[in-house]
């Protein structure tokens, strides 16, 4: 079974942003040039959907000087975009 992650934050108001938020991560590396780890940011693409994919809502996070668990309670459009250019709207209706 194939799932993305939607990362939720203050700036993410449509689905495809949380996803393309999701795909990119911070990668640490060994460089024999510099001599010592090396932060990259890693960026992936997706080639191709499968029929059936599930995405998940990451909408909780850890605050740190709390020492706690929060929920984000933001509303997140499901408006998606085919490889074909077609506008494909989800049943949830986000206004509400």
């Amino acid at each position: 079974m194939y799932s993305l992650k939607c990362n939720i934050s203050i700036d993410v108001n449509y689905l495809h942003q949380g996803l393309a938020l999701g795909l990119k991560e911070d990668r640490e590396k060994r460089s024999d040039i510099v001599g010592r780890d090396v932060l990259f940011t890693g960026d992936s693409r997706i080639a191709s959907l499968p029929p059936y994919l599930t995405v998940q809502l990451v909408r909780f996070f850890y605050k740190v000087e709390a020492q706690q668990k929060a929920k984000i309670l933001r509303k997140v459009c499901c408006v998606l975009w085919g490889f074909e250019g077609k506008h494909r709207e989800c049943t949830y209706n986000c206004l509400q």
